[in-house]
């Protein structure tokens, strides 16, 4: 997908979330997911983590998801 059009969709999600809707996505593209989600599940074969999105975005359970070194910043 390219820029212009995840930008115009993440909009979209941020929209829908502020209008009280639940909204459920599936990426690997995790850069806006802070933006529109309040809460996460990372899955990798099996549930790995789940709760409140600024709690379970940390390095570890991205490396557990992943397989690998990630670095996440806020």
């Amino acid at each position: 997908m390219d820029v212009k059009t995840e930008n115009a969709i993440v909009e979209l999600l941020k929209q829908l979330k502020n209008e009280g809707h639940l909204i459920l996505v599936s990426t690997h593209n995790l850069a806006s997911v802070p933006s529109f989600c309040d809460q996460v599940l990372m899955v990798n074969r099996t549930l790995l983590a789940k709760g409140k999105t600024e709690e379970i975005f940390n390095n570890q359970n991205l490396e557990r998801v992943f397989g690998g070194l990630l670095h996440y910043q806020k």
